[in-house]
C-alpha cells in the first residue's frame, strides 16, 4: 500500500481502516463493488407478501460473516417463518449452533447452481457481517428486491439505513431480534424498502461501477 499511488476503496468501512493504519487520505478512492445483470437474466418481479417470512443468509456460514449472531437472534425473534442459509458451514459454527441448526424452522442448502432461485424466494437478506470489503451478496440480494438486515460490514457502499433495509451493530443482539421481527410482520415495510433496494441496485451494476472508476481515476491524472 505504500507502494501504491492511489487505492480503490470498495466500502466506507474499509476507508477506516485504510485511515486507521495510517494510510493517507488522498490515496484512497471512494468506490463499490457491484453486481451483473447477465449473472440473473430471470429477476421476477416482487413476489406477493405472506404471513410466513423467509429470512435468507447466503455467504459462508462462518463467524467472520457474523452467522452464528444472525442464528442466535433467529432463535430469540420467534418468528413465523424460515431462515435458509445457503453455503458450506463452518465447523465451529456446526459445533457452537448445532442446536438452531437443528430446528425446523432453519433451512440449510449446501450448495446451488441457480442462487438466484434462492433470492427469488426469500423476503428478506440478513447478512450481520463482521469483515468484508463490500459484499457482493448484499448487491445481489438488493437487485432481487429484498429489503436487507446488515451491518456497517455488511451493508458495502450500497445499503442505506432505513431506506433500504435496517443497518444495525452486529453485536447488538437487541438490534437484530427487533430489526429481524420489525421487518418480519411488516410486508409494507419490506415491500417499500425492497422496491428502494431495487432502484438503488439499479446503480451498482459493474458496467456503472467501471465508468465511475473510470472517472476517478482521470480526475485523479488530472495536471
Amino acid at each position: 500500500m505504500s507502494l501504491a499511488d492511489f487505492i480503490f476503496s470498495p466500502s466506507p468501512e474499509v476507508k477506516k481502516s485504510f485511515l486507521e493504519i495510517g494510510v493517507p487520505e488522498y490515496k484512497l478512492l471512494s468506490t463499490s463493488y457491484g453486481w451483473c445483470p447477465k449473472r440473473f437474466p430471470n429477476i421476477s418481479p416482487q413476489k406477493e407478501p405472506s404471513d410466513t417470512v423467509t429470512v435468507l443468509f447466503v455467504g459462508s456460514i462462518c463467524v467472520r460473516k457474523g452467522s452464528h449472531l444472525l442464528l442466535q437472534a433467529w432463535e430469540k425473534a420467534g418468528i413465523k417463518g424460515r431462515l435458509v442459509l445457503c453455503a458450506r458451514i463452518e465447523p465451529a459454527i456446526a459445533e457452537s449452533c448445532s442446536d438452531i441448526l437443528g430446528r425446523s424452522n432453519v433451512i440449510h442448502i449446501d450448495y446451488t447452481t441457480n442462487v438466484g432461485a434462492v433470492y427469488g424466494e426469500a423476503d428478506i437478506f440478513a447478512f450481520p457481517s463482521l469483515e468484508e470489503g463490500s459484499p457482493l451478496v448484499t448487491y445481489e440480494a438488493m437487485a432481487h428486491g429484498l429489503p436487507v438486515l446488515t451491518s456497517p460490514m455488511g451493508a458495502g457502499a450500497i445499503a442505506r439505513n432505513g431506506k433500504d433495509g435496517i443497518v444495525v451493530d452486529p453485536y447488538d443482539s437487541d438490534a437484530l431480534v427487533e430489526s429481524l421481527r420489525k421487518l418480519a410482520l411488516s410486508p409494507e415495510l419490506r415491500a417499500e424498502m425492497g422496491y428502494s433496494a431495487r432502484q438503488q441496485a439499479e446503480e451498482f451494476t459493474w458496467a456503472k461501477v467501471a465508468r465511475r472508476r473510470k472517472d476517478l481515476v482521470q480526475e485523479k491524472l488530472k495536471v
